[in-house]
């Protein structure tokens, strides 16, 4: 007997399937180290959406999107995992990859002129480099 004749609804919606498991199913993007921040709100709301709230979940498919360049920087981690290994790899990742302050206003102070841009996308440009905070100096 097939799946659909077990369980029509896996047809449909295969998280009705009884041995559908939505962790294995899901492959993030690769990291974003310029822009963790961004990175993870996009990995989160794909735990959201596949209902994926396991730590020991959410930390295996972040190893597996992470760069081998990333990945030196939490060895510690991966191979000895804390008891919120998603929750601490997360923290760990955002502080080591986040620009400072300083370096963010550099990073401003650095940007191509307008050139064939709409002034719309420079801005959006401008603002995700900008410090926390201070986008209405802008």
């Amino acid at each position: 007997m097939s799946l659909a004749e077990e369980n029509p609804a896996a047809l449909v919606n295969p998280a009705a399937a009884p041995h559908y498991n939505a962790a294995a199913s899901l492959k993030l993007s690769p990291f974003w180290s310029d822009t963790p921040a961004t990175w993870f709100a996009m990995a989160e709301c794909q735990f959201h959406l596949r209902r994926i709230t396991d730590e020991q979940d959410r930390f295996c498919i972040l190893v597996a999107a992470l760069s081998k360049e990333s990945i030196r920087l939490v060895t510690n981690i991966i191979e000895d995992p804390p008891q919120n290994p998603y929750t601490t790899l997360k923290a760990v990742l955002l502080k080591s990859h986040q620009l400072t302050d300083f370096q963010r206003v550099e990073k401003l102070h650095q940007l191509e002129p307008l050139g064939g841009r709409k002034p719309s996308e420079l801005l959006a440009i401008m603002l995700e480099i900008c410090p926390r905070g201070q986008e209405t100096s802008l």
